[in-house]
C-alpha cells in the first residue's frame, strides 16, 4: 500500500497532507547500516509510532565504491545497495520517502559519505578547499594513522569542475533510478534532501573558513569584478573597519555559493517533489552567527526549502545552545530534519532519556518548526568497514526502534507527540504564534560584523557594530521579559514584519521591528522601515543610524522619520553596549506589546499559538533546574496549572480557557525529577500517574474541579 498520494504539496514550509496541512513528522533510518533482510520490519516498527515519512541518506561511496563501474542503486552488485526495494518496503509500510543523496552526507560515515576517489589525495586534479590562510579544510577520511585514529583527508572544493562534473554524474544517476521513478504522486519519495547542514557540514562556520580555492575565487572575482574581486582578509583581534565593502562582497558571494549549488544540484537530480535542506545552527565562535546570517537567505534558493538541524546541546541545560537552536527554528518557515532521538554516547548523555528529546522538538515546534525528525529513529548494526570504520555498534546507541526491532522507551513519547499532532496537526498549523516584536536585520551588515573578532558588549567605532551579536543579546533579553519574536531578512523580497511576527498575511498595526544598524543602510532597505512606521509600526533602531548607502551616497530616510515621528512610535538606541542595548530594547518593547502568555508561577518557557475557533495551544518547556509547579496566565484571560518535571515539555490545547487535551512530561532520568504530571485550566483537570507521560485524550483521568 502507499499513502505517497496524500503528501499534495508544500506551501509555506508546511507539508499538506489529504489537502490539509500539519506538522511533518519523519524518522530516519539508515538503510545501508541494516540487513536488507530487516528492513520490513524496521519500516513497519516506525509506522507504528505513527510518523508520516522515512528519511533516509543515500551515500555516494556505498553506492559507487569504484570510479570505473556506474552508481548502484538498484542491487545490481550487492542487495545492500538496493535503495529501489527499500522506497518500495516504505510504500508497503504506509510510509512516505524524502532520499538525502549528498553528495557529502556527514552521518558519521568514511570521508562523510563522499567516494575515495573523489579526494585530492587521490586525484591531483580536484582542488581542496580552503580557508582564508590558504589552510585545506579537512574530514576524517577512510584510514587509520599509527595512532589509531581517522586521518584527516582534503574535502574537494565544491566549484572545481573536475568534482563538480563527478558530483552531477552522481545526482543524475541518484534521479534517473531512483527518484523519478518512485516520486510521488505514483510513488512514495516525497521530498529530496540536497547536501548537508551546507555543503560540508559547514553551515555554522565563520566566513573565512571556506572556500579559498582557485574555483571559489574565481567565482567570487565574476560577482565583484568592480571590487577587484578580492576577499577580505583574515579577521584579527583588533580589527577594524578599513574594508567594509570587501566583507560585504564576500558575505554575498557566500550566500550566492550556497544557492548555486542547491539550485544546480535540485536541477540535476530532476525531481517532482520539493526539494529540502537541512542547515546547522549557528556555531557559538565570535562571529559565527553573523556568518550564518550572512550566508543563509532562503529566499536565494529558487524554490529550494529550508530545514535545520539540532546538534547544539541539551537546550534545557545550556543557554547558548538554545539561543542557537531557537534562531535556527526562527528563521524561515521548514522541518527541523536531524532533531537528536538517537545518539547519547557520541554526543550528549541526556539525550539518552526521551524527556531530552521531547523538550527541543516541542521547542522547535513552538518556535516555528513545521515538523520534525526521529534522528535516528533505528539502531543498526550490520555495516562494513568500506562504509564506516571509526564508530561502535549499535548506531545510534538509544533509538526509538532497538537494533533487534524492539521499541524501546523512547518509543511511547515518540508515539505520543505524533499522535497529538495527527490530533490537532491542521489546527496547528492554520494558526500563528503570537509574538511581541520582530528582529530586523540587514545581511551584508551582519557580512561584515562578522569579522570583528571584538569582547561582547565592548562597542568601538573602529569595528562594524553588532549585528549577530545583538540577536544573540537580544534573546537572552527577551527570555528575561517573556517575549516572543520572529526574524526579518530586510533583503527578502517574499516577507514582511506581519509574516515574521506570525501572521499568514497583512500588516499588524504596532507590532515592534527592532533592528540592528549600521551606517550603511541602501534607499531601499531604508525605505521598507520608514513605511512600516507609516503604516502604523514601531521601530527601535540599535546602533549606528543610518546615512549612507554601499556606495557612500548619502541616504537620510530613517533619520527623517525618527524626527517626524514621536518617541513612542520610534527610538534609537546608540548604547554602545550590546548587552545593555537589548536589555534596553525588550523593556521598551514588553512595555509596548506584553507577552501574550507569561509564566507567573515555576521556572519555565512559554509559547502561544493563537488558532482558529478560540483555540489556544501552549508549550511549555520547564529548564534543568525547574520542575514542579508551572502557573501561566494569559491576555485572553485565562489561566493554566501545570505539573511537570525539571526539563520537561507540555503542550496544552485551551478552548475557551478550558484545557481539552495536554502532553506533559511526567519524568526526566537524566536529571533526577519525576512527578505526578497534570494541567489544569478553566475548572478541568488532567492527570497522569507519578513518573508517567500525561497524554490526555487517550490515557489519563479527566475531572471537573473548583473554578
Amino acid at each position: 500500500m502507499s499513502t505517497s498520494s496524500q503528501i499534495s504539496a508544500v506551501r509555506g514550509g508546511w507539508f499538506f497532507r489529504d489537502g490539509r496541512p500539519r506538522p511533518f513528522v519523519t524518522a530516519d533510518y539508515p538503510y545501508y547500516r541494516d540487513d536488507p533482510k530487516n528492513w520490513s520490519d524496521r519500516l513497519a516498527a516506525l509506522a507504528r509510532l505513527r510518523v508520516d515519512a522515512v528519511t533516509t541518506y543515500v551515500p555516494w561511496r556505498h553506492h559507487q565504491p569504484l570510479a570505473q563501474r556506474s552508481p548502484d542503486l538498484t542491487g545490481r552488485t550487492d542487495p545492500r545497495r538496493d535503495a529501489v526495494r527499500f522506497v518500495r518496503l516504505a510504500a508497503a509500510a504506509g510510509l512516505s520517502v524524502v532520499v538525502k543523496p549528498g553528495p557529502f552526507i556527514h552521518a558519521e560515515t568514511n570521508y562523510g559519505g563522499l567516494p575515495d576517489w573523489v579526494s585530492p589525495v587521490y586525484d591531483s586534479r580536484i582542488q581542496p578547499v580552503l580557508d582564508a590562510s590558504g589552510a585545506p579544510r579537512t574530514w576524517s577520511g577512510s584510514q587509520r594513522g599509527p595512532d589509531g585514529e581517522p586521518v584527516d583527508w582534503p574535502l574537494p572544493a565544491p566549484l572545481c569542475p573536475v568534482f563538480d562534473e563527478l558530483v552531477l554524474s552522481w545526482l543524475r544517476a541518484v534521479g534517473e533510478q531512483l527518484v523519478r521513478p518512485h516520486s510521488a504522486p505514483d510513488g512514495p519519495i516525497v521530498a529530496v534532501q540536497i547536501a548537508n547542514e551546507g555543503i560540508y557540514t559547514d553551515g555554522a562556520l565563520g566566513l573565512w573558513s571556506m572556500d579559498f580555492s582557485a574555483s571559489a575565487l574565481a567565482a567570487h572575482h565574476r560577482l565583484h569584478a568592480p571590487l577587484g574581486g578580492r576577499p577580505p582578509s583574515c579577521p584579527a583581534a583588533d580589527a577594524t573597519e578599513v574594508e567594509p565593502l570587501h566583507r560585504v562582497a564576500w558575505g554575498h558571494t557566500q550566500a550566492e555559493r550556497f544557492a548555486e549549488l542547491f539550485r544546480r544540484w535540485s536541477a540535476t537530480v530532476g525531481a517532482a517533489v520539493p526539494t529540502v535542506v537541512n542547515l546547522n545552527p549557528p556555531a557559538a565562535d565570535p562571529g559565527a552567527l553573523d556568518s550564518w546570517l550572512a550566508r543563509t537567505q532562503p529566499w536565494r534558493w529558487a524554490g529550494v526549502r529550508y530545514g535545520f538541524t539540532n546538534w547544539v546541546g541539551p537546550v534545557a541545560e545550556n543557554d547558548e545552545s538554545r539561543a542557537r537552536y531557537v534562531i535556527a527554528a526562527k528563521l524561515a518557515p521548514g522541518c527541523n530534519y536531524e532533531e537528536n532521538w538517537g545518539f547519547s554516547v557520541l554526543y550528549e548523555k541526556a539525550f539518552a532519556d526521551p524527556a531530552t528529546c521531547l523538550h527541543q522538538t516541542v521547542l522547535a515546534l513552538a518556535c516555528g518548526a513545521t515538523g520534525y525528525n526521529l534522528y535516528t529513529g533505528v539502531a543498526t548494526s550490520a555495516w562494513g568497514s568500506d562504509l564506516d570504520s571509526f564508530h561502535d555498534r549499535p548506531y545510534p546507541d538509544c533509538a526509538p526502534i532497538g537494533v533487534n526491532g524492539e521499541e524501546t522507551e523512547k518509543a511511547a513519547t515518540a508515539r505520543a507527540l505524533a499522535d497529538y499532532l495527527r490530533r490537532h496537526g491542521t489546527e496547528w498549523s492554520t494558526g500563528h504564534p503570537v509574538r511581541s516584536a520582530v528582529i530586523g536585520y540587514w545581511a551584508p551588515h551582519a557580512a561584515a560584523a562578522a569579522w570583528n573578532a571584538r569582547p561582547a558588549g565592548r562597542g568601538s567605532h573602529a569595528t562594524v557594530p553588532a549585528c549577530g551579536e545583538f540577536l544573540r543579546a537580544w534573546h537572552d533579553a527577551a527570555r528575561m521579559y517573556q517575549l516572543d519574536f520572529g526574524l526579518w531578512d530586510l533583503d527578502d523580497p517574499d516577507t514582511d514584519p506581519a509574516d515574521a511576527a506570525g501572521r499568514a498575511s497583512g500588516r499588524v498595526t504596532g507590532i515592534p521591528l527592532v533592528v540592528p544598524t549600521w551606517r550603511y543602510l541602501p534607499r531601499p532597505q531604508q525605505r521598507l522601515l520608514a513605511s512600516h512606521v507609516a503604516e502604523g509600526g514601531r521601530l527601535i533602531l540599535v546602533g549606528e543610524m543610518p546615512s549612507f548607502d554601499l556606495h557612500g551616497r548619502s541616504c537620510l530616510l530613517l533619520d527623517d522619520v525618527i524626527r517626524s515621528a514621536g518617541p513612542d512610535r520610534v527610538l534609537h538606541c546608540s548604547d554602545p553596549s550590546t548587552v545593555d542595548a537589548a536589555v534596553v530594547t525588550a523593556r521598551r518593547v514588553a512595555k509596548w506589546a506584553p507577552p501574550a502568555a507569561r509564566v507567573v508561577e515555576g521556572d519555565a518557557d512559554v509559547y502561544l499559538r493563537r488558532c482558529p475557533g478560540e483555540v489556544d495551544h501552549l508549550a511549555v518547556l520547564a529548564n534543568a533546574g525547574g520542575g514542579g509547579t508551572v502557573r501561566i496566565e494569559t491576555t485572553m484571560s485565562h489561566s493554566v496549572t501545570l505539573d511537570l518535571c525539571a526539563g520537561g515539555a507540555a503542550l496544552v490545547r485551551l478552548a475557551d480557557g478550558v484545557v481539552t487535551d495536554a502532553l506533559v512530561t511526567g519524568r526526566n532520568g537524566h536529571l533526577g525529577s519525576s512527578i505526578a504530571p497534570s494541567v489544569t485550566a478553566g475548572g478541568v483537570r488532567f492527570t497522569a500517574p507519578h513518573g508517567k507521560l500525561l497524554n490526555a485524550m487517550p490515557t489519563t483521568r479527566c475531572q471537573h474541579v473548583p473554578t
